[in-house]
């Protein structure tokens, strides 16, 4: 997937995945079973992930390869890094402590999705400035995944919107099947 690609179909999923989570109820959005994060954690969630990679795709390349490292094994592909992902996550992988939404805060659904869309659109920019070569080689740690290349990084971010929508999309037709 060409840099382009990358940008449209992250927009794309942080897109479907603020637009579901604002479109639910207060109740639904709130909603939770057997100690699961709510629709509402599942989004300050992201919005923790994302934080970094901008962060990261803000850095000088150079200070990337030195801090981080880089690669010269070929690019894996999107359905490579999303099975690898759900692989760990069936494995029992758990998000680290520092991705965990507290749930003392009382979260605003409006409020995170946009500092989300925000985040999403500034990621989005500073994608450009790396080549394609750029995005291949040069590195960084994912908490579950170990080592990944940008464009690897960002594979799996855009599979993390799909993923936590579908969790939520779960629960929810969970509950109604509870209350049926």
């Amino acid at each position: 997937m060409k840099k382009k690609e990358l940008i449209e179909f992250l927009k794309r999923n942080y897109s479907s995945f603020t637009a579901f989570t604002s479109s639910l109820s207060k109740e639904a959005s709130e909603y939770s079973i057997n100690k699961k994060w709510s629709a509402v954690m599942h989004l300050g969630h992201l919005v923790l992930s994302v934080k970094p990679l901008v962060y990261v795709f803000e850095m000088e390349k150079h200070s990337i390869a030195e801090q981080y490292g880089t690669t010269n094994d070929p690019p894996r592909s999107y359905e490579f890094i999303k099975g690898f992902y759900f692989e760990k996550l069936k494995g029992g992988g758990k998000a680290p402590k520092r991705f965990i939404p507290t749930t003392e805060s009382p979260y605003q659904t409006a409020e995170l999705c946009h500092g989300l869309n925000i985040l999403v659109d500034q990621l989005s920019g500073l994608i450009e400035r790396f080549s394609e070569e750029e995005l291949d080689s040069l590195c960084v740690p994912h908490p579950l995944l170990g080592k990944l290349s940008l464009r690897e990084m960002l594979y799996n971010a855009i599979y993390h919107a799909e993923h936590h929508q579908n969790l939520i999309v779960t629960m929810l037709d969970d509950e109604s099947d509870i209350n049926n």
